[in-house]
């Protein structure tokens, strides 16, 4: 317990360090994905060499951020595990012997549902190109992400798409009053971006 309080700690100190580049990269007026050019082709009038370490310095921490994160998740089982009575492991035993492959879909929908019901989306989908990586996931129009990957806010979501660039990652929404899990594939198509569709804060229109 006390290692897992030492990962959240560090954890803590990363989203810390994260918003604090961040918030900096928007005060500069380019934010994270902003061209360091004007409308003319020249470089902006910015510290252009302290904006590119600093963009460094987003990516290589969400990437510590997406470790950190594993190996809490890591722990939290090997806790659970340890953690669980006797009585209570043999009968988790023989509940796996008699499942099917339909039972346990049923069974991680229903851990989806009780493990996101009370956690509120970030974001809401208003656009979705059926060829791009959104589209062939199965992400919809109107879908409400609460969870890419390990992001859960629209200030962060942008570093992990791009540090997620051809990796399989968990997609968590809710689609009308039910909530659902996907995979998606963050890469470059024939489209513009990584993914395929359009996002907007859920503050825009709740």
């Amino acid at each position: 317990m006390q290692k897992l309080k030492q990962l959240n700690e560090q954890k803590l100190k990363i989203e810390k360090r994260i918003d604090e580049l961040v918030n900096w990269l928007d005060e500069q007026g380019v934010g994270f994905n902003g061209s360091l050019l004007d409308q003319d082709g020249f470089p902006l009038n910015k510290d252009l060499y302290k904006i590119r370490d600093c963009r460094i310095e987003v990516i290589k921490l969400g990437n510590d951020h997406k470790k950190l994160m594993c190996r809490i998740e890591e722990r939290l089982i090997q806790w659970h595990k340890n953690g669980q009575p006797r009585e209570k492991e043999k009968e988790k035993e023989k509940e796996i012997e008699i499942e099917t492959v339909e039972d346990n879909e049923k069974k991680e929908e229903m851990k989806i549902q009780e493990e996101f019901k009370n956690t509120a989306p970030f974001a809401k989908v208003d656009g979705v190109l059926s060829f791009g990586p959104a589209g062939k996931a199965g992400l919809q129009n109107d879908d409400y992400i609460i969870m890419f990957g390990t992001s859960s806010s629209m200030r962060t979501i942008s570093i992990e798409v791009n540090s997620s660039e051809g990796i399989k990652t968990d997609l968590i929404i809710k689609r009308k009053n039910q909530i659902l899990k996907l995979s998606i594939v963050p890469k470059r198509f024939e489209g513009k971006g990584l993914l395929g569709c359009h996002i907007i804060p859920v503050s825009q229109f709740d």
